[in-house]
């Protein structure tokens, strides 16, 4: 019933009572443990390199650094996956997107749209 795992998805709130307990209930609300256990197998074991190589579109894909959650190595290969993505290393040690260095998301993602502008996609 507690914030399990924020240590890795947001290391540096680990202390920010207001998002562990949102993060608590969260969990308690969202499945059971059985059912998260499964989830997270089904993360882990996910093998989507085949998939990835297939796409065309365009994509922009963000890593921070020292991220708990994901390897970073693991964003990169996935970026080299597909055809033309742009990969974005970003500080911090964060997953969430909404925590951290979130100008560091925000202009990444501007500078992507910018470049896309004009090329069918929009900005």
């Amino acid at each position: 019933g507690g914030p399990a795992g924020i240590e890795t998805f947001a290391p540096l709130a680990v202390h920010d009572v207001h998002l562990r307990a949102w993060w608590a209930r969260l969990l308690r609300h969202a499945i059971t443990p059985t059912g998260i256990a499964a989830v997270l197998r089904g993360f882990r074991d996910a093998d989507v390199r085949i998939d990835a190589a297939a796409l065309h579109c365009p994509a922009l894909v963000l890593h921070r650094l020292d991220d708990r959650a994901v390897r970073f190595e693991g964003g990169r290969d996935l970026a080299a996956r597909i055809r033309g993505a742009c990969f974005v290393a970003l500080d911090g040690d964060d997953h969430w997107w909404w925590r951290g260095d979130q100008d560091a998301v925000l202009s990444a993602v501007e500078r992507f749209m910018a470049s896309r502008d004009g090329q069918g996609t929009g900005a």
